[in-house]
């Protein structure tokens, strides 16, 4: 099929320059719900940036 643009990630795949998210090493699903949700509340100013840090920490250490 000629003519057809090239899907965007192909060059970053051949220079080697992608990454998976970052949730995907974490060791539990809750660690990924603790970020979006904490992060929704840092932008709208219900927490500040040290809150968002200490609730990540708690969600990591969590096992399944």
């Amino acid at each position: 099929m000629t003519g057809l643009p090239r899907p965007l990630g192909v060059p970053a795949l051949k220079a080697g320059t992608t990454t998976v998210y970052p949730d995907q090493n974490w060791p539990n699903p809750k660690a990924q719900q603790e970020h979006l949700t904490a992060v929704q509340e840092l932008f709208s100013g219900e927490i500040d940036v040290s809150a968002v840090l200490s609730r990540m920490g708690h969600a990591l250490k969590e096992k399944d």
